[in-house]
């Protein structure tokens, strides 16, 4: 990380509760010295997940995940280390010193600028839709639809008047040169000139979950006109796949309904928002992806489709099962009368109708069956063989063998065959399919019970150590780094040794392997670091000698079956005077 002073890195670290900035995405319970949530990289019914405030570390007992601030923030926002440097700086208010990184403070300096030019243009188009005569038709629209000025406002709905320069005129004078404007899609160039991408549309603003204007959506005003909506391309700011519309409004919502349904137009959120659900939000003018799905799993448990009720929206549901796997929420699909969107459904029904509906939403899973089971043949065997090995695809994807039971008892009685019939076939197709059958399983790191004896013992002497210097001193004399087999333990033991006069905060810092970052934060958080005597660190450091010892003695015994005594008697008594001294040494150790 040569872009930003070492010394910031430490400073803004120091700055942040690690407390209130975990709080922003758990729910987070005093629990004796540390605080207890759900974790919000896996999903779980027990709290597993730990935070140390006098340590600043954090660790989830269940699926293994650990670390600091930065490594919190860049799971859980998808960033590199240097944005989530900054974006911690930024929350503490602090400002940073780059190091010969002009590119980088430019780039930095570039992604600001776009955000308040966006925020222009969003005061650009309200301020027309309110006050502008020509905006009447946009005005006229709205209240047929049902939105007051209040839902305007909220939303930030807007105008982009009938002028091929109107915007980007304003824009100029603003002092935005034509490069930005340009870079943000709000121009289009042509040799007939420059003129506004958006004209004579109803403007929907897009914003990210910190509430900056990112992009923009257009509706047309007259039918006639072409495409129906129209979006801002990507950009520095803006990209797509991992936008969702309305989400920043909707969080909190989300969060309090352990809910969140996904429709796929701007005004499906807003006719919902009016009924009374406002735990809704939109993918912008694309189809959802892995990182929408990831991104809503951190604020709720439960995430339901709300696609049309036509060929193309369930489609777009069945595509979805393809990164099932990728989300810790349950996913859902919810289908709506034949010929009505949600906004429609919304705007006729009304908030407590569609409660009564949403009851009826059906898992991913079972929606995706039926969608196969009701397309086949039963009196032809190809057809049979084909819807067979469709779903066992799909049932592979849940990765708990009861639900895969569940669910294969149920395709099995739509068939009317016997359930261990289905239950053989399935076996079997996880076995031929390099695919199908790959479970997506959370690795449960927390328990020594799941360790072997070396690992458990790696693991009990790095945690007698950190941060206790007394201890250090001690085993540093014992140990070679040598006798640890896992590299990463060897790593965190080189890296305790050499510096085990920091703060427990610090040393994380130095561990350069995820995974040591993980064991570092799981050692401390478990209870168990530095309760050790001396002479049971002693009977530490002897145990992992005899392991050791262990295994260098079956490497002798099997060099020496290899071997004639007879034929090759001079060798076989030199590996034999070895294997006596090996013994001896560990039996000394006992």
């Amino acid at each position: 990380m040569p872009l930003i002073k070492e010394d910031d890195v430490s400073q803004v670290k120091e700055r942040v509760n690690l407390v209130d900035l975990v709080s922003d995405y758990v729910t987070l319970k005093k629990a004796g010295r540390y605080f207890k949530g759900l974790c919000p990289f896996h999903k779980e019914k027990t709290s597993s997940f730990m935070v140390d405030p006098d340590n600043q570390i954090w660790h989830c007992f269940g699926c293994g995940e650990g670390g600091n601030a930065y490594s919190f923030v860049m799971k859980i926002d998808h960033l590199d280390f240097p944005q989530a440097v900054e974006t911690l700086a930024k929350r503490a208010g602090y400002n940073l010193t780059y190091l010969s990184s002009p590119q980088k403070k430019k780039e930095t300096s570039k992604r600001e600028r776009l955000y308040k030019l966006n925020e222009e243009v969003l005061n650009f188009y309200t301020a027309r839709l309110m006050k502008s005569k020509e905006a009447e038709v946009a005005r006229n629209y709205l209240n047929k639809r049902g939105y007051n000025q209040e839902i305007a406002k909220f939303f930030n709905l807007g105008y982009a008047p009938n002028q091929n320069q109107g915007l980007y005129r304003h824009l100029i004078k603003k002092g935005y040169k034509q490069t930005e404007i340009s870079e943000l899609g709000l121009i289009n160039q042509s040799t007939r000139g420059t003129r506004d991408r958006f004209f004579n549309r109803l403007m929907f603003s897009i914003l990210d979950i910190k509430g900056r204007p990112i992009g923009f959506g257009g509706r047309v005003l007259r039918e006639a006109d072409n495409p129906k909506y129209m979006n801002s391309p990507e950009s520095l700011v803006y990209h797509k796949s991992q936008v969702l519309y309305a989400l920043n409004w909707a969080k909190a919502e989300i969060v309090n309904e352990n809910t969140a349904y996904v429709v796929e137009g701007y005004t499906d959120v807003i006719s919902l928002y009016k009924a009374g659900i406002k735990n809704v939000v939109a993918t912008c003018g694309t189809a959802l992806t892995a990182d929408h799905l990831i991104a809503l799993s951190r604020f709720a448990d439960k995430i339901v489709l709300l696609f049309d009720a036509d060929e193309a929206g369930l489609k777009a549901a069945s595509r979805v099962i393809d990164f099932y796997d990728q989300t810790k929420s349950e996913i859902y699909v919810l289908c709506l009368p034949k010929g009505m969107d949600p906004a429609d459904f919304a705007d006729k029904e009304g908030s407590d109708s569609f409660k009564i509906l949403a009851k009826k939403a059906k898992t991913l899973i079972e929606f995706c069956l039926e969608q196969i089971i009701t397309k086949y043949d039963p009196k032809s065997p190809k057809s049979i063989k084909n819807m067979l090995g469709q779903s066992f695809e799909i049932i592979a994807k849940i990765g708990n063998s009861s639900v895969e039971q569940e669910y294969l008892a149920q395709i099995a009685k739509k068939m009317k065959l016997p359930v261990d019939n289905i239950n053989y076939d399935y076996v079997g197709y996880g076995k031929k399919s390099k695919n199908v059958g790959a479970r997506h399983t959370v690795p449960l790191q927390n328990s020594s019970k799941d360790l072997n004896p070396q690992q458990r013992i790696e693991e009990q002497i790095l945690g007698s150590i950190i941060g206790k210097p007394d201890n250090i001193k001690l085993l540093k004399t014992l140990i070679d780094e040598e006798l640890f087999l896992s590299e990463i333990n060897r790593q965190f033991y080189k890296t305790i040794i050499n510096n085990g006069q920091l703060r427990v905060a610090d040393i994380v810092d130095k561990l350069d392997n995820v995974d040591a970052k993980k064991l570092a934060s799981k050692l401390i958080l478990d209870g168990k670091s530095g309760i050790y005597t001396k002479n049971y660190l002693q009977e530490l450091a002897n145990r992992l000698k005899e392991l050791s010892l262990s295994r260098e003695i079956i490497e002798l015994k099997s060099e020496l079956e290899k071997i004639n005594p007879v034929s090759d008697e001079k060798k076989y008594d030199l590996l034999f005077k070895q294997l006596i001294e090996l013994e001896a040494k560990k039996r000394d150790l006992r």
